[in-house]
Parts: structure tokens; sequence; C-alpha cells
């Protein structure tokens, strides 16, 4: 992106019970699954798959490039953009992209390793 930035954002969940550990805790990385979705915005920790990961692990949300609260791609991000400058803007978001970020977060995070679920 020619002097540009994509902004990437994560959220991460721990049940109040872990507060106190949270970096003893095994991490566990949601990936919505799917293109275009952001991770779910949960609104409660009482079962379901959310509330059942918090019994073992601090839970790491991401919204992927171009959905949620991430960089998007709408029709406004690309109008000022040629075809030439859409292919190469919309190249950044694709799954090889994401998994770097998925890295890069992880080592921010100063993880180890992680489990992945999606």
């Amino acid at each position: 992106i020619a002097g540009g930035t994509i902004q990437v954002f994560a959220r991460e969940i721990v049940s109040a019970k872990f507060r106190e550990k949270v970096p003893e805790l095994p991490a566990l990385l949601f990936l919505q699954g799917g293109p275009g979705f952001p991770a779910a915005r949960p609104t409660s920790a009482q079962g379901g798959w959310l509330g059942r990961a918090l019994e073992e692990y601090r839970v790491v949300l991401l919204d992927h490039r171009g959905t949620g609260r991430s960089t998007p791609i709408t029709a406004q991000t690309l109008k000022h953009l040629s075809p030439e400058e859409q292919a190469d803007y919309l190249s950044h978001f694709r799954a090889d992209s994401i998994v770097r970020d998925c890295e890069e977060l992880r080592d921010a995070l100063g993880l180890g390793k992680w489990s992945l679920l999606g």
C-alpha cells in the first residue's frame, strides 16, 4: 500500500475467575469462518463455544483485514483508485496477509504458541 497502513483489530476475552492468571492461561485464537465477516461480538460468555472455551483459555477474537473494526474494504475506500490500484490494494487482504497478522498478534501478546478455532 503506497504509504498507507492497514489496521487490524483484535479483542481478548478472559473469564473473570482467571483475570489474575492471564499470563499463565493458554490462548485460543478464533477466526470467523468465511471471508468478509468480523469476529463475533460476544454479548455473554455463558454457554456455547465461547463459554466452554473460557473454562480453559484466554480467547482472542480477530477482525480480519477488511472487516469489523479493522481497516475496511468498501466502495468508498476503493472509489478513488484506478482498477490497477484497486487490484494492488486488494492483494493486501488475502489469506496469506491474515496469517501474517495472526503471527504478529501472537508475538505482540508474547505467546509461544496458541490454539486455533475457526
